[in-house]
């Protein structure tokens, strides 16, 4: 919708990424800064409230990666995960 705030949020996950290996902490870090930067953009009130909605279901659905990171259990890219 707003390819420059896409591109921010692309390149938050890709730095959050290559510094810790986790992809769903990348997400998280790129989500949970899109209101962030939706809002230090100006963007209107609708807008705003979409990319609050949107980080707010990405991290629900990063709930289990979120205790798995608080755990430290969490395989990082290119780690085999422990079987299930």
């Amino acid at each position: 919708i707003v390819p420059v705030i896409g591109a921010l949020i692309l390149l938050i996950w890709i730095v959050a990424v290559a510094v810790w290996r986790y992809s769903s902490g990348g997400a998280i870090a790129a989500f949970v800064l899109f209101p962030v930067i939706a809002l230090g953009m100006g963007t209107d009130w609708l807008f705003q409230l979409f990319s609050v909605l949107v980080s707010g279901l990405i991290l629900l659905r990063h709930k289990e990666n979120l205790v798995r990171l608080w755990r430290g259990t969490e395989p990082k890219i290119g780690q085999r995960s422990a079987a299930v």
